[in-house]
């Protein structure tokens, strides 16, 4: 669909029933405007069901409308537009308990909420793929729209999530990429894997796997971590993916896993045993074998001198940035001093 060319698809009138619904459908987005529908089935503004781009924020809003009374929940942590990437989105209608909503997006549910309404069983005369049945509301959805279904039943969590693996097959061959499932994440290029027991991925397309926490559990393929009962503990997990321990060790010169701390002093573990080389400044600390550091107290962490060699070197490790300088867009993550052999590292900062 071209919003540009003003395109849509119109669907003859029928009747919804009393049954249930469920809306379900593949669909992409590429700056579409304020109010742009994937879809929105009535007769006016009295009487209808849609999904759409919310007009201040870009959000994602299921509504219903009904004798003129609108209901209405909005994902607020996930945008419509997809950059023209294609995403499976499904939407249940229950009408036990004055009107259930269960919203899943890519097979995963993100939303159910009760008391939402459930649409009149009305005949509905205006209805379309890509544009509002409402005047006001003119702007076209600009991308697309694929295996678009409804049903005059409440599908469950486990058919949306079979719907959706099953539909994957439209994409043979094309050169969209798709998100891994929540209780698993992939490397660039490669298959979806379960994250392993111990270790959880909260939401769709993580590209590795959290250790739980102190405290807390999880079984292979979890997309949350369960607390443990009174009584029982647990200590946090050492491998976030099944290649931990594949990690190459030849010519390892510094390590730090950061599950080797004692007071400010942090255990380089390099060399097989803990050599505690590095000092937290500032108030820097270590929780779930991270390094927590807020830059606005001026924390960092200092590692003891030492030489480089002459054969080649590498810097890896994870790390997170949230909202860093407004005046640069970089980061250090690494820091040396301006003396040119041997070269010491004065910092190394690894978040995440």
């Amino acid at each position: 669909l071209s919003a540009a060319q003003s395109q849509y698809m119109s669907i003859n009138s029928f009747t919804t029933g009393t049954a249930g619904l469920t809306f379900a459908c593949w669909y992409k987005s590429d700056n579409s405007g304020q109010w742009a529908r994937i879809m929105d089935f009535g007769n006016g503004p009295d009487n209808s069901i849609s999904i759409y781009k919310n007009g201040g924020d870009g959000k994602f809003v299921f509504q219903v409308c009904i004798n003129a009374y609108v209901f209405y929940n909005m994902l607020p942590d996930l945008l419509f537009d997809t950059q023209n990437s294609w995403k499976h989105v499904a939407w249940t209608l229950d009408p036990t308990g004055s009107g259930t909503w269960i919203v899943y997006i890519n097979g995963v549910q993100l939303l159910i909420a009760t008391s939402k309404g459930y649409p009149n069983s009305v005949l509905r005369t205006k209805n379309y793929l890509g544009k509002s049945n409402l005047d006001r509301d003119a702007y076209l959805l600009n991308g697309g729209v694929k295996d678009f279904r409804m049903y005059s039943r409440v599908l469950s969590g486990s058919e949306v999530s079979t719907l959706f693996t099953a539909t994957q097959t439209l994409f043979v061959g094309s050169t969209q990429c798709l998100n891994c499932p929540a209780g698993s994440s992939s490397s660039a290029g490669g298959a979806c894997f379960s994250c392993p027991a111990g270790s959880f991925s909260p939401s769709p397309g993580s590209v590795f796997c959290d250790s739980c926490a102190s405290g807390s559990s999880s079984s292979a393929g979890s997309s949350s971590c369960v607390g443990c009962l009174a009584g029982s503990y647990s200590v946090p997990a050492l491998s976030l993916s099944p290649t931990y321990l594949q990690a190459p060790s030849n010519g390892l010169q510094l390590y730090y896993r950061f599950d080797s701390v004692s007071g400010t002093s942090v255990g380089d573990i390099a060399s097989g045993s803990v050599v505690f080389d590095a000092t937290l400044q500032n108030g820097a600390t270590v929780s779930n074998n991270q390094l927590m550091l807020s830059a606005a107290q001026s924390q960092y962490m200092s590692i003891n001198s030492f030489t480089t060699g002459t054969a080649g070197l590498t810097f890896a490790c994870w790390y997170k940035s949230d909202v860093g300088r407004p005046s640069s867009a970089f980061k250090t993550v690494f820091l040396h001093n301006k003396k040119r052999k041997p070269r010491s590292i004065s910092a190394l900062e690894k978040a995440g």
